[in-house]
């Protein structure tokens, strides 16, 4: 039920990432103090809730969901994947880990939060109960990190086990080329478009490719590699680059998927509108467009201006200036640290590329921003120090005449906006939230009897009435277009991902591809298409 699995503020819990370690040494020996017949119990029980959770994050709706797969993937993915992969074949561990799974489920009634177990609530409220412990609602339970490592691993589990292409994840025994794609009924590599295992032409080709390129010192794996802080020096840089890539390695099939909400082939697009009705409204294919202002810029071939001495690695691009709506691409310099500061004026920020680490004061561990993070800056928040990993670029729209909204302060400095307990980072990440993890709605069910297609769908990212503005994320699948539209106030379109076709009713039509931008005069009617054509299935 992917359409119930998000709520505001996830990331924070899950950026941490604490929870999950410290329950071991919370719980010790009453996490693995259990009989073995205790431990078969558990493990049947959790069976139950596996399935249940998988059929929660990843549902059945146009495509093959953790359903279809049913009763093998659960059990492969307990039984195989979480116990071998997870927690190294050690039983020890594994048993402490149905325990944790158990208790997600069986804990809600005892500590007041609802009358019904995990597995006997409906999917919404399991929905709603999931992401009451990712947000760490129950920290003060006492129960707060048995919750959120079963969670977790369960969360981490199932993604992996369908995105590793189940049941089709095992080489066949003496088959030289391995059949992964084209599965009936679809793959998780089927819907993520992925082409499976290198092959022999592809390998040669690789090999010519990587051997005309020059080695780059210091950036081999060693045998012993000691981990420094990331702001103690550029080599803290290149172990944690290392380290990061690792971890892609393992987890990049979810990370692809996460990061908008789009799979393979579809176009997601990034919509802020203001000053005005931000409904779509459908208008007839003979609407002429009368208003100027219909622009578009590629962000990342425009020359960028500094935000000044305070903030050396910090650049900008304006894309769009006037009054009460300004929108512009920012730019992070890698490995530059962008010291504590506090925002002039409010701000709405969508990360786009690139990881940047957020410094936390002493015990607190850093958090780690990836794209696809939203994040609204209410004006007067406290925020940063923050050091970019990799280059991170996003997208900025504010509607107050100053810029750059930054100014900088004491590290001492604590905004008023704060609550008790949070810094200005954690208390920014309260209010925003993963894009990917919205659920999206199809137009058509938006807009019923307005001539939108299948096809072609919404999320509502935030609508914030103080300042008038509402930021969407729109998706169109292979092969779709918009009937022509028009937006009532102004509006700007960013390519997050795929390629998309733009055609003003009366004018030409442009292809834009990711971080490319348009903006959009208010009243302006344009159609929207994937040029990528549909080849999967026919009807839904």
């Amino acid at each position: 039920m992917q359409r119930v699995f998000s709520r505001r503020a996830f990331f924070l819990k899950i950026a941490k990432g604490a929870g999950a370690v410290a329950a071991y040494e919370k719980f010790g020996s009453r996490l693995f103090g259990e009989t073995a017949a205790d431990d078969v119990a558990n493990f049947n029980s959790a069976l139950k809730i596996f399935s249940a959770f998988g059929q929660l994050v990843i549902p059945v709706d146009d495509v093959p969901g953790w359903a279809t797969f049913e009763p093998g993937i659960t059990m492969y993915g307990l039984d195989t994947y979480i116990r071998q992969v997870f927690s190294i074949g050690n039983n020890t561990a594994f048993n402490g880990l149905l325990q944790a799974i158990v208790g997600f489920n069986n804990l809600p009634p005892l500590i007041g939060y609802s009358g019904s177990t995990f597995t006997n609530m409906n999917i919404t409220a399991q929905g709603n109960y999931l992401t009451s412990v990712l947000i760490g609602q129950f920290e003060n339970d006492g129960v707060g990190d048995i919750l959120s490592f079963g969670a977790i691993f369960m969360l981490l589990g199932a993604k992996q086990t369908f995105f590793l292409n189940y049941p089709h994840h095992t080489a066949t025994r003496g088959v030289d080329i391995q059949q992964v794609t084209g599965n009936n009924p679809p793959t998780g590599w089927d819907i993520m478009g992925f082409k499976g295992p290198v092959q022999l032409d592809e390998e040669t080709a690789l090999r010519a490719k990587s051997g005309r390129r020059a080695r780059v010192p210091g950036c081999g794996l060693a045998k012993s590699v000691h981990l420094r802080p990331a702001v103690d020096g550029r080599s803290g840089y290149l172990m944690r680059r290392t380290q990061f890539l690792i971890l892609l390695g393992c987890f990049g099939v979810s990370l692809a998927l996460a990061q908008f909400g789009g799979r393979a082939n579809e176009v997601v697009i990034y919509a802020v509108s203001s000053k005005g009705n931000t409904n779509f409204q459908t208008v007839p294919a003979t609407t002429a467009n009368t208003q100027p202002g219909f622009q578009i810029i590629d962000p990342l071939q425009q020359p960028v201006e500094p935000f000044g001495p305070d903030f050396p690695g910090e650049f900008f691009v304006s894309l769009h200036l006037e009054a009460n709506d300004n929108f512009r691409f920012i730019i992070q310099k890698e490995g530059i640290l962008t010291q504590h500061n506090q925002f002039q004026g409010p701000a709405k920020v969508m990360i786009v590329e690139g990881l940047d680490r957020l410094i936390l004061p002493d015990p607190k561990a850093p958090i780690d921003l990836t794209a696809g993070l939203f994040a609204p800056f209410p004006q007067g928040v406290d925020f940063g120090p923050e050091l970019p990993i990799f280059e991170a670029h996003s997208f900025l729209w504010t509607p107050s005449p100053i810029f750059p909204l930054l100014k900088a302060i004491d590290p001492s400095f604590t905004s008023p906006l704060d609550p008790p307990g949070l810094t200005g980072n954690e208390y920014v990440l309260t209010l925003g939230q993963f894009g990917a993890l919205i659920p999206w709605v199809e137009l058509k069910d938006t807009y019923p009897g307005a001539g939108w297609p299948q096809g072609i769908d919404g999320r509502l990212v935030e609508q914030d009435s103080a300042l008038g503005s509402t930021i969407r994320m729109i998706r169109l699948r292979p092969g779709r277009q918009t009937p022509p539209f028009v937006i009532r106030a102004n509006t700007h379109l960013a390519v997050l991902q795929g390629t998309v076709t733009i055609k003003p009713t009366n004018g030409t039509a442009t292809v834009l591809s990711k971080n490319q931008y348009a903006f959009i005069p208010n009243g302006f009617a344009i159609t929207l298409s994937n040029p990528v054509a549909y080849t999967g299935p026919t009807g839904k």
